[in-house]
């Protein structure tokens, strides 16, 4: 039985990306006026820091990146920003196999056991999710 080896999710390949970087655009917009009207009452034009955060929140949002591995009967889901792991978090996977599904141009990922309803799993990658077989079972194969 094959094992869910890499699945990589990454937020700027989702669809709701644009909808992110269309509430930042948004959001920083109103902040400047804001700040600009603010400054010309008060005859001095400063930027508050949470503008600055506003505006440097895009380069973060770009930057995440999560990559799921099974290790045994868990799966082992680790959060990247720019590169550097941040969180590690482990869920239980039921048994059985897995399925994949494209959806819109997205995979869906599902546990089916074998009397109960699949189980999906949250991701949906645009790149398709590698399944390898345990090492030990490789070196099996390769000693025959």
């Amino acid at each position: 039985m094959k094992k869910l080896f890499l699945l990589e999710w990454k937020l700027c390949e989702s669809r709701s990306w644009i909808l992110w970087i269309s509430l930042w655009a948004l959001a920083s917009f109103m902040l400047l006026c804001a700040s600009i009207l603010t400054g010309r009452l008060l005859s001095t034009t400063v930027l508050p820091f949470g503008w600055m955060c506003v505006w440097g929140l895009p380069v973060l949002l770009f930057s995440i990146k999560v990559q799921v591995h099974e290790l045994g009967d868990k799966l082992r889901h680790r959060l990247y920003i720019f590169a550097l792991p941040v969180m590690s978090w482990q869920t239980a996977v039921p048994s059985g196999f897995w399925s994949v599904e494209v959806l819109n141009g997205r995979y869906s990922l599902y546990r089916n056991a074998p009397g109960k309803n699949p189980v999906h799993l949250l991701w949906r990658p645009k790149a398709m999710p590698v399944f390898l077989k345990p090492v030990a079972l490789v070196g099996e194969e390769i000693c025959r």
